[in-house]
C-alpha cells in the first residue's frame, strides 16, 4: 500500500514498519487492520488519546484479536521514560541509544505498551463518557484521564528519523551571520538534536562556547548579565577583546526555562540583554506557543526586524507573532 500522512515522521515509521513486515493495511472508525509477518490481524479500536504539543505524546487503546486489552503509547522520550515501569531492564541502554541517536542529528521517539484489565477500562471509559459531556474544566478532566492511563508502560523501542537539511542551508546562514544579521533556532527537538543540527548547519562553529544550564541561569540572575558575561570571559581567557568574544558564544535554554520568563519579567528581559551580546540562541523542546512567545519577546525588548521563518504546523503560531 501507499500510505499518505499527516507528517513526514509518521510516514516514515509506517513505511519502515512495511519493510519489516508489520503492513498496515487499513483504518476505520473503530477498527485497525494490519498484515503482521504474512498473518492479518485486525484490532478493534476503542480510544484515540490524542497528540497535543503540551503532551508531547499521543496513545491508542485496542482489543486485540484475542481479546485482550491494550495501550500502545509514542512521544517524546523525556515523557515517555519518565512513564515507564520501574523495573525497566533496558533504561540504561535505551538512553546511550538515544544519545548515540541525537548526536547524529536523529529525531527520536519512545514507544511502549500497556496491557490494560478489563475492570479498569470499564471504570475509565464510563469517566471518559461523562467528561466528553462536561461543560466545565472539560480538558483539565481528560488530561487526567488520559495520564492515568498511559502510567506504567513497558518500554518496547526508540525509533530515530533523519530531518535532512534542505539543499543550501548551511551556505545560507553562513551569509546571514556575514551580513550581520543573527539566526535563532526555535525547535521541538531535544537539546543534544539541536545542538548537533546547529552545527552541521553552520549556525554554530567548533569554537563556539556554550551557555546553559546553570551557568547560564547564574548569568540571568546578575543585575548586569553584560558585566557579568564580560568578566567570565576574561576570567577563563575566552577573548579579552569583546567584540571577538560575542562572535563565539551561543544560549541554549529549553522550554521550561522559557516558562521562567513569564513568571519573571525581569529575567526575560536580562535574557534580551545577553542574547545580544551572542552569536545566536538555541531554543529546545519549545511548544509552538512557546516559539510565538520568543518572537513576542524579541519585539519587545529591541527595535529590530524580525522575520519568522518554518515550514511546519508547528511554526504557524511563531510566523503569525
Amino acid at each position: 500500500p501507499v500510505y499518505q500522512a499527516a507528517s513526514p515522521d509518521e510516514e516514515a515509521l509506517v513505511g519502515t514498519a512495511r519493510e519489516l513486515g508489520w503492513v498496515f493495511l487499513s483504518r476505520t472508525r473503530d477498527s485497525l487492520s494490519v498484515n503482521e509477518l504474512g498473518l492479518k490481524r485486525q484490532y478493534q479500536l476503542l480510544a484515540m488519546l490524542d497528540f497535543t504539543s503540551q503532551r508531547r505524546r499521543m496513545s491508542v487503546l485496542v482489543r486485540e484479536p484475542e481479546g485482550g486489552l491494550k495501550l500502545y503509547c509514542k512521544g517524546a522520550d523525556i515523557v515517555i521514560l519518565e512513564r515507564l515501569q520501574k523495573d525497566c531492564p533496558h533504561m540504561e541502554s535505551t538512553e546511550r541509544a538515544l544519545d548515540l541517536f541525537s548526536q547524529s542529528c536523529l529525531r527520536t521517539l519512545c514507544v511502549a505498551e500497556r496491557v490494560v484489565p478489563e475492570a479498569k477500562w470499564e471504570v475509565w471509559r464510563k469517566t471518559l463518557a461523562q467528561a466528553s459531556m462536561s461543560k466545565r474544566n472539560q480538558d483539565d478532566i481528560l488530561e487526567q484521564l488520559y495520564d492515568d492511563m498511559e502510567r506504567d508502560l513497558k518500554l518496547l523501542g526508540v525509533t530515530a528519523i533523519e530531518d535532512r537539511l534542505q539543499e543550501g542551508v548551511p551556505e545560507t546562514i553562513a551569509k546571514l551571520r556575514q551580513a550581520g544579521i543573527k539566526v535563532w533556532m526555535l525547535t521541538g527537538d531535544k537539546k543534544e538534536t539541536a545542538v548537533n543540527i546547529a552545527y552541521s548547519c553552520k549556525l554554530l562553529d567548533p569554537d563556539t562556547r556554550l551557555l546553559e544550564g546553570e551557568e547560564l541561569r547564574r548569568l540571568l540572575l546578575c543585575s548586569d548579565p553584560e558585566v557579568a558575561l564580560s568578566k567570565d570571559r576574561v576570567t577563563e581567557l575566552w577573548c579579552v577583546d569583546m567584540e571577538m568574544a560575542q562572535e563565539k558564544s551561543a544560549l541554549v535554554l529549553t522550554g521550561s526555562d522559557l516558562a521562567e520568563f513569564d513568571a519573571q519579567p525581569e529575567i526575560g528581559s536580562r535574557f534580551m540583554t545577553l542574547a545580544g551580546l551572542c552569536q545566536s540562541v538555541l531554543c529546545c523542546r519549545v511548544t509552538p506557543g512557546q516559539k510565538a512567545g520568543v518572537v513576542a519577546l524579541i519585539r519587545k525588548h529591541t527595535s529590530s526586524i524580525t522575520m519568522a521563518i518554518g515550514d511546519g504546523a508547528n511554526d504557524v503560531n511563531m510566523i503569525k507573532s
